[in-house]
Formats: structure tokens, sequence, C-alpha cells
């Protein structure tokens, strides 16, 4: 930011070519006073961590270029952070610091923040995306799943929808469609690096399949050394995702590109024909 000589949560615009910084909420650290997580559908709201004081921060919202506000903690001392929100920022999702320190799922309806759990009870790990309309939310295993990868809503709770490909494994859901019915994540060895899992894509209907497996299976020609192995976001229709691949001399980033299908192919064979009247 110009006017103070720190970073600041900023927004650019393409059509002018400029940034504009949002400012913080009253502190800096580590000369930052603030940072953007995620934006809304709609371009009008960004979403992201300020700083209270040196050692504590908070979740923080931008509406039209607006000065950011505090979406507070529910835990006196400890910080929260924002990662996404849906089409309009009327809901946002992120987490929430414990007690303890450990980091919570966490959801902000016009402001006003929720706890997630499992349909166990258990306080789900830290949510990282949302669908359209903010009632699909996804994020990362913790005790509660088991480690494993959760799509959560109101009325399901948090619902575990992957599974390890190696004992020991821990997962995460990273991204979700705009309808809910898709999700990308990864499961990986811990401890480690993330790079050295796999990245995986799950279906309302077909459930949990690998992200290498089920683009090679959909023609696109992928080295045989070459593993997707981090997803890290995905457009709102499902058809494009984007992350870090390993394989060959190191890691790299990866975008895939599915073809979107037909709407005439009512048996999904990938053709339109007798088998679909």
């Amino acid at each position: 930011d110009p006017a103070t000589g720190l970073q600041a949560m900023s927004v650019y615009e393409f059509e002018t070519g400029t940034w504009t910084p949002l400012g913080g909420i009253g502190s800096s650290s580590g000369g930052e006073t603030s940072s953007a997580w995620g934006i809304s559908g709609d371009g009008s709201t960004a979403v992201g961590l300020g700083w209270v004081t040196p050692g504590s921060a908070h979740a923080i919202r931008s509406i039209d270029l607006a000065p950011p506000e505090d979406l507070g903690s529910t835990v006196k001392g400890r910080s929260s952070r924002a990662n996404d929100c849906d089409e309009d920022g009327s809901v946002v999702v992120g987490w929430q610091d414990a007690p303890s320190g450990t980091r919570q799922g966490a959801i902000w309806v016009d402001g006003v923040q929720s706890i997630l759990t499992s349909t166990a009870g258990g306080v789900l790990g830290e949510a990282g995306d949302c669908s359209a309309d903010g009632t699909w939310v996804v994020g990362s295993g913790n005790f509660s799943t088991n480690f494993n990868a959760w799509r959560w809503s109101a009325e399901t709770g948090g619902v575990v929808i992957g599974t390890p490909p190696s004992f020991g494994w821990r997962g995460a859901s990273v991204a979700i469609s705009a309808d809910g019915d898709t999700v990308v994540g990864f499961y990986r060895p811990f401890p480690g690096p993330a790079t050295f899992g796999r990245g995986f894509i799950w279906f309302e209907e077909e459930g949990q399949q690998d992200l290498t497996d089920f683009a090679i299976a959909a023609g696109i020609d992928i080295p045989a050394d070459v593993v997707l192995a981090l997803p890290l976001g995905m457009s709102p229709d499902g058809n494009t995702i984007v992350g870090i691949a390993r394989g060959g001399s190191g890691t790299f980033g990866f975008r895939l590109r599915f073809e979107a299908a037909c709407p005439a192919d009512l048996d999904g064979d990938g053709l339109v024909g007798v088998g679909d009247l």
C-alpha cells in the first residue's frame, strides 16, 4: 500500500490495470497489515486476514473496495481467518482458533460466525471453499474425520467424502463446484511434502476417483511419470482444475481442462444416439 508502506489486501481490476489496497483493521505484523485469501464469484467482496495486534489476527471482509470489516474471533485472544466466500460474499468460510490453538472450521453468514461440526458432533478442520450459494463447504481433515476430506452443509453436517490411497495419509477437500456436486482435493503422506501425495476428484453420484487416473481415462495425455498431486482450485462449472503436479525433474503447475458434456448425452457414453432416446 503506497500510503502506508505496508503489504495489504488488495484488489486488481483488469479493465483499468490497477491495484486498490484495502488497508487493515488497526495493526500490522512483519510489514503486513492484511492479506487476501479469497474473492466472491461476482467480484464484489474480498476476504482474508487482518492483524489486530502483531501476534493476533481476525478474519476480514471488504465489500465494493471499502475498508475491511473485522469479522472477529469467538475465542478471546485467538485468531481467525477467512479463506473464501460464496457468489455474493454473504457467506464466508475459514477457520477459528480453538482455546488450544487448533484450527476449527468456521462459517460466517451475514457476519455471524458458527463452528462447523461433523455428523458425529466433532469439530471439523479448516474450511477452504464453498458452493456458489454457500450451502456446501469443504475443508481439511482432522481427528473428527480421521483426517479424511469432507463436505458440509447445515442439513447434513460434515460428511467424509474420500478415503486415503495409503495407510496413514491425510486428506483435504480444497475446492467445490458452484452447484456443490463436484469436489477436488488431495491425500498426502504425513509428515512429508504435500506434493508427495495424490489429487482426487469426487462426484455426488460416482464418489471419489484418483485425479490422475480420471484425467487419463478422459483421454488427456499425461506422461507416465507425472502425478497430479496437489489440486488447489477449480472453476465454478467443475471443468477446469489447477494445482501442482510432480514428475520428471520436480514439481510444476498444471491446468487440467475437461470438455463440458453435451446435455443431450443422457446415458453418459460420450455420444448422442439411440441410447439417449
